[in-house]
C-alpha cells in the first residue's frame, strides 16, 4: 500500500512526459512545414557571428547559385532560418565548429538541411535549419543582420 502511491506518481510521470513529447513533436512539424518552399542556395562564406547563446549565430555568404532572387517573407511566430536579397544570403542556425571565410555553404529548405564544405581540410558536414522561435536568436538576428 505504501508503494503504490509511488508506482501511481510515476505511471502518472510518464505519461505527461511521452505526451509532451507527442505535443511538441508535432508543433516542430507543423511550424517547420513553411521550409517545404523550394528554396534552394549556395554560397561562399563571407562572415561569422555568432551569440552567446549555445553556437547560434549568422552565416554570411556571398551567393554563386539560387533558386531565388530575394527572400525575406515574415513569419507570425518566429523567423525563417535564411535571408536572401541580391547575391548576398544569411543563414541564421548552429555554427559549425571549424567553419571559415571561404568555406562552402549549399542549403535545401525542402530538405531542412544545409552542407558545409571547409576547403582547406576538403572536408564536409551537414546542418539542419529550422523556424527560428527562440526570443533570445530572435534577438540577435535582428541586432546582427546586414539586412536592416
Amino acid at each position: 500500500m505504501k508503494y503504490l502511491r509511488f508506482i501511481i506518481i510515476f505511471i502518472v510521470f510518464v505519461g505527461m512526459i511521452i505526451y509532451l513529447k507527442k505535443t511538441g513533436k508535432e508543433e516542430y512539424t507543423e511550424k517547420n512545414k513553411v521550409l517545404e518552399n523550394n528554396v534552394n542556395f549556395s554560397g561562399q562564406v563571407i562572415d561569422i557571428k555568432q551569440s552567446n547563446n549555445h553556437a547560434f549565430g549568422i552565416i554570411s555568404l556571398q551567393i554563386t547559385q539560387s533558386s531565388v532572387k530575394e527572400f525575406n517573407d515574415k513569419l507570425k511566430n518566429g523567423i525563417y532560418p535564411y535571408r536572401i536579397q541580391g547575391n548576398i544570403a544569411e543563414l541564421y542556425t548552429i555554427i559549425p565548429d571549424g567553419i571559415q571565410e571561404g568555406d562552402i555553404v549549399d542549403l535545401k529548405s525542402k530538405e531542412k538541411n544545409s552542407h558545409f564544405y571547409y576547403v582547406k581540410t576538403k572536408q564536409k558536414s551537414e546542418g539542419y535549419i529550422w523556424v527560428i522561435t527562440e526570443p533570445l536568436d530572435i534577438a540577435f538576428v535582428k541586432k546582427n543582420t546586414i539586412f536592416k
